[in-house]
């Protein structure tokens, strides 16, 4: 390529980059961001030694994207049965994320056999979180600041940074900024370009699909709203394309060809406590605010802390929001939004209101809806949009802000508390992830010896794991992982909805076992097999 090659194609990024500079400032505070915490090690698309090292969901979904790399194509292409022998599941119940994991089965001959992406989508997530954040801001304000500072806080998200590295794909906030997104565009967003939105959040994850079709829907109905003719018909017309969408993709999924168990009473113990918002948990991911109990355990999964910086920037702003908020057709302009944040406020609560360890209010679903309700047995993780419009809502109040020394006084504060809040100490989220991220990237994991192992799987095809899924221990997993290399199957692990059919197939196995017929195929992991084998 010689120098006027150079120059013209210079000449051509020159406009683009001229207008679009400050979201790719946006890319690099994300990256920045995602080279502290996780470091260049994990982006080696040939070691997921530190995903086997978590002994958490992460080790779980490694092992599961080996099993669907190295299956046959099945139809839907997300089916596989490799690790829920002899049945079929979705990859949607693995967690293996299929915007990535089909386009890198289809090229599986090219890559190493201990292939993944994980580390890579990442890295995606947090540069693609500070991208669409300038994005979102930039529809608000053309105030740098203001850009700058929210990006930052939307990036250093304690919601988004304290799923990794238990969920990878849970971490892909940005399609939910970006949903939120054609609340605030000035720019009309086309009707296939929204809807493209739920079908690509449906190809991550099912919480972030159901999150972004919400959301979606609800500014197809605001949009119809705001325009008074045939608006009915338009609206109809629209929530018929994303149904149409919907089901083509829910079908590509696999979700209609797979029964799956709902664990009836789940959405109870995982939903979201009423201090979620000031609540840096027990964990002391906060440094400024006192960790405040949760009912139980579960409950981490409402996690949903907004930092020192943002409860301070809230409470300065307090005359300001009222005198914003105060007119009447405030309320009327920005009823949908308010009435889709109550939604997701009310449905992350569950069946169960609760206030620290107290239980302030309950209440029983009729057994017909009880079943679907606990289809989202994480229904804590429904408060995710509402932190995000909480965040972003703050930072529309500061645009409006006459005082420019003030607003500019404000920003840096709010920044430095924040950022203080997170990061400083052993315990503040971004450094806790830090020492997490550094643990699991020098922790030795694998079977020390497989000789034995390779021996023993000599004309074998299939491993029966004698354990119900949820017994399944660290040591386990480095020897499923050992089978997923080779392509051993096993009978049931690590999906988050299972097929009913396994647990049949489990206790016929079992009854087999307890009456001594065992089929040759066969590799037994029973509790003899793993005090012999496993140390």
């Amino acid at each position: 390529m010689d120098s006027s090659h150079l120059l013209f194609i210079t000449k051509r990024l020159y406009p683009f980059l001229k207008h679009n500079y400050d979201l790719f400032i946006g890319g690099v505070v994300g990256f920045s961001i995602f080279m502290y915490i996780c470091g260049s090690n994990i982006l080696n698309p040939c070691s997921g030694n530190w995903m086997l090292a978590t002994g958490s969901d992460t080790a779980n979904h490694y092992i599961l994207w080996l099993y669907y790399k190295n299956a046959d194509w099945s139809w839907p292409l997300t089916l596989y049965n490799t690790a829920s022998y002899p049945y079929f599941n979705t990859a949607m119940h693995a967690d293996i994320i299929p915007l990535y994991a089909i386009p890198c089965k289809i090229f599986r001959s090219l890559l190493p056999s201990n292939f993944h992406y994980y580390g890579i989508v990442l890295m995606m997530n947090f540069i693609l979180q500070g991208v669409f954040g300038v994005f979102l801001f930039r529809q608000i304000t053309s105030n740098q600041l203001i850009k700058f500072v929210g990006t930052l806080l939307l990036t250093l998200s304690p919601i988004m940074v304290f799923r990794m590295p238990m969920h990878v794909a849970l971490s892909s906030h940005w399609i939910i900024i970006l949903a939120l997104t054609t609340f605030f565009a000035k720019k009309h967003f086309p009707n296939l370009l929204q809807w493209s939105i739920v079908l690509v959040a449906l190809f991550i994850h099912p919480y972030i699909w159901i999150m972004s079709l919400i959301i979606i829907s609800c500014n197809q109905i605001r949009e119809c709203m705001l325009n008074k003719n045939q608006q009915y018909q338009r609206l109809f017309l629209r929530m018929l394309t994303g149904a149409v969408i919907c089901v083509i993709g829910l079908y590509l999924a696999g979700f209609f060809s797979v029964n799956i168990d709902n664990t009836a009473g789940a959405c109870t113990l995982c939903n979201m406590n009423l201090n979620s918002f000031i609540n840096p948990t027990m964990h002391q991911f906060g440094q400024l605010n006192k960790p405040l109990p949760y009912f139980n355990a579960m409950q981490i999964e409402g996690f949903a802390y907004l930092g020192t910086g943002t409860i301070v920037m809230a409470l300065l702003l307090i005359p300001n929001i009222i005198t914003y908020i105060s007119s009447r057709s405030w309320w009327f302009e920005n009823r949908v939004i308010l009435y889709m944040a109550c939604f997701f406020f009310l449905f992350s609560l569950g069946k169960e209101i609760t206030y620290n360890d107290l239980m302030l209010c309950g209440f029983n679903l009729p057994a017909c809806l009880a079943g679907y309700h606990s289809v989202f047995r994480c229904c804590g993780r429904m408060i995710w949009p509402v932190w995000y419009l909480i965040v972003i809502s703050l930072f529309i109040v500061v645009n409006q802000i006459k005082a420019k020394h003030f607003q500019t006084s404000l920003l840096l504060l709010v920044s430095i508390i924040q950022i203080y809040d997170l990061c400083y100490g052993v315990n503040g989220i971004i450094n806790y992830k830090w020492h997490q991220f550094y643990t699991l990237k020098n922790t030795k994991m694998g079977l020390k010896n497989t000789s034995w192992l390779d021996n023993l799987i000599i004309n074998k095809s299939h491993a029966f794991i004698c354990f119900p899924k949820e017994e399944i221990s660290d040591n386990m997993k480095v020897l499923i992982y050992y089978f997923a290399m080779r392509n051993i199957t096993v009978n049931n692990f690590g999906f988050a909805r299972s097929n009913p059919g396994c647990a049949c197939f489990f206790s016929k196995t079992m009854t087999d076992l307890n009456n001594n017929t065992k089929a040759n195929q066969y590799i037994y992991v029973d509790k003899e097999f793993i005090r012999t084998y496993i140390k």
